[in-house]
């Protein structure tokens, strides 16, 4: 959800604290110029030219590739039944990447304080059946554009240990096909 080169940096530092999420994978890059972060982000995610990988389930999930679909209103739906809403809902998709991951936060923060344990099951749906389902193949078309910044490859890399971490934590277990080429990625950057 950055908005300029400014966020992204913003972003970057809390990201690449070094704490258990990040002591496996290799040192984040050096960035000496977020312009040059901020032209491949949006090349990547936002455009003007349409996205080389759009941030957005309904793309990966739905029979025809557009936002705003089926699986949008499931996410909403399910944000729903969390009384949480995007807050902008109306003007933005409800399933983009960022807004479905602080869902999922939401859900586990709430779990840790001893949440209902219906939410357990809705967490894990959301993981398993919805993220684990199309994170893959977004994260596939970060890694196979040639301008990538490694920043933003390093960011992919972090989205993954989590998504793997967290369905290792919580008993799901992603299709196996889904996260082979990707942790071969982080694991061999790791190296």
């Amino acid at each position: 959800m950055a908005r300029d080169a400014d966020d992204l940096a913003d972003a970057w530092i809390k990201l690449t604290r070094q704490d258990e999420r990040t002591l496996y994978l290799p040192t984040p890059p050096a960035i000496p110029d977020w312009e040059a972060v901020e032209f491949s982000f949006n090349r990547l995610f936002v455009g003007p030219q349409p996205p080389l990988a759009p941030p957005f389930s309904s793309i990966y999930l739905d029979s025809e590739p557009y936002v705003m679909g089926p699986s949008t209103m499931e996410v909403r739906n399910i944000y729903r039944l969390l009384g949480l809403q995007s807050p902008l809902e109306g003007s933005f998709p409800d399933d983009h990447v960022s807004l479905e991951l602080d869902a999922l936060l939401a859900m586990d923060a709430s779990l840790e304080w001893g949440g209902r344990p219906e939410l357990a099951s809705m967490r894990n749906y959301f993981l398993e059946q919805h993220m684990l389902a199309w994170i893959p193949e977004f994260c596939d078309g970060v890694y196979a554009q040639e301008a990538t910044h490694p920043a933003i490859i390093y960011a992919a890399m972090l989205l993954v240990r989590f998504l793997l971490d967290l369905a290792d934590t919580t008993g799901c277990s992603p299709r196996e096909h889904q996260f082979t080429a990707r942790t071969a990625t982080v694991e061999d950057n790791a190296s």
